[in-house]
């Protein structure tokens, strides 16, 4: 949910009519990426949007001014039935919702969602679902916010498989032979079947597996590893065990220590590992 460190622009009714709301909308979201998505609003008692197209029906009303978060106002003069695709086989209706003209944005509220029989079945940060018996509305969280994404049909689209070009055919054949000498064997007619007009000889190819083939691997520049001269600056430690027949103490495990710089050697002999 919503919390108080998020940023809140408000759009309030006047007391002095009858119909009261509040808008709010969470985060600088750039217009583009929510054009056409509609937002949960926890606190908006109205669905709201500047979109006039997105009604079937609009009816005008009694003016509803409001009062922004800077003070200044605007106007609803409109109700009407809007009808949000939510996939395939639903879309949901919103028979009351206002149209406020320059509104950048979509709003649904989500009390009214509630009082329609939906229920929050999930709210986590990154998605915010809600259930009436088999309408699911999946609400994605995107820069602060939870969007409603109207859907569209996927158009189908056919991809058309254009012919190898021949001179590429040959390349293929002769084991990726070199473009030069295949087309210095068809002028020289050196190959039989090998029927290549002025336009497939112009023909350019870059074969990505002869790239692949001629690239050669960088050179790595040689370097000693470091080695400290310094006694007891780095100490190597290792060990072992169990060992057998165990040490005439009955150890059977040790530990080693190697000073790299001056290659002294520490051994202790334990019992069991939990001795290190």
């Amino acid at each position: 949910m919503p919390t108080d460190e998020d940023q809140i622009n408000i759009l309030q009714h006047d007391d002095d009519d009858d119909e009261g709301f509040i808008l709010a909308t969470l985060g600088d979201v750039p217009l583009s990426d929510i054009e056409d998505a509609w937002i949960l609003d926890s606190a908006c008692t109205a669905d709201v949007t500047g979109n006039k197209a997105l009604f079937t029906k609009l009816a005008r009303t009694q003016p509803s001014t409001m009062q922004l978060a800077d003070n200044s106002t605007v106007q609803s003069m409109h109700v009407g039935l809007l009808s949000i695709q939510v996939d395939k086989g639903h879309s949901l209706d919103r028979p009351n919702a206002k149209f406020v003209p320059n509104l950048k944005k979509n709003l649904i509220a989500l009390r009214l969602l509630l009082k329609d029989g939906f229920e929050l079945a999930k709210w986590d940060l990154d998605v915010a679902i809600m259930i009436r018996d088999t309408f699911v509305l999946r609400f994605a969280h995107h820069r602060g916010q939870y969007i409603l994404r109207p859907y569209a049909d996927q158009i189908n689209s056919c991809l058309v498989r254009q012919p190898t070009p021949k001179l590429v055919q040959w390349h293929l054949r002769l084991a990726h032979l070199n473009f030069g000498a295949i087309k210095q064997a068809a002028r020289d007619g050196a190959m039989e079947g090998m029927h290549l007009s002025k336009s497939d000889l112009a023909q350019d190819y870059n074969c990505e597996v002869c790239k692949v083939a001629k690239a050669r691997r960088m050179i790595y520049k040689n370097t000693k590893p470091y080695r400290t001269q310094v006694p007891l600056e780095r100490v190597h430690i290792d060990k072992g065990g169990p060992i057998t027949p165990p040490t005439f103490g009955g150890k059977m495990h040790y530990e080693l220590y190697v000073d790299e710089g001056t290659r002294y050697k520490w051994l202790f002999l334990l019992a069991s590992k939990s001795e290190s």
